[in-house]
């Protein structure tokens, strides 16, 4: 089989660019290391550089996400752990919580959030007492404040 010469021209740049492209980036990612004298990163160096050679310029750029809030619902059984935690270091019998529901976490325009949650637990006498609770939380996670959450109201 012969080859003509449009194939061959096509042959010898896909060889060219196989052997001359990745001693280029081998070649700058040596030098970069020896100029910040960094031997032991110099593998992911040359990989990243690899790597950002096959990008092409038209490819979109994604803005970062939004980081995911500290405060949330959990998928299991929409808890919050931050207020789990809280009531098992407050409550007189914390292995007597038996949690009813709960509401989903809202965030507010000062990054404070609440979440109303309604519970059964022991009480000072032994006997089992159901409340219902809105927690707010600060930005960290932190429970700052308590209420008793009125019957029909909203949350």
């Amino acid at each position: 089989m012969e080859l003509n010469k449009e194939k061959k021209i096509a042959i010898a740049l896909i060889i060219f660019a196989l052997l001359v492209i990745p001693g280029i980036v081998i070649t700058q990612s040596v030098r970069l290391c020896q100029e910040e004298k960094r031997s032991n990163n110099c593998f992911s160096l040359f990989i990243a550089d690899f790597r950002d050679l096959f990008r092409t310029q038209n490819q979109e750029v994604k803005e970062p996400e939004k980081s995911p809030s500290l405060v949330t619902n959990s998928a299991w059984d929409a808890s919050v752990y931050q207020v789990q935690n809280y009531l098992r270091d407050n409550l007189l019998d914390p292995n007597s919580i038996e949690y009813i529901e709960w509401s989903p976490v809202v965030e507010n325009d000062d990054g404070t959030y609440l979440v109303r949650v309604k519970y059964r637990a022991k009480n000072s006498f032994g006997g089992y007492v159901i409340k219902n609770q809105i927690f707010t939380l600060d930005q960290e996670g932190k429970v700052t404040t308590v209420v008793d959450h009125p019957e029909g109201a909203p949350l």
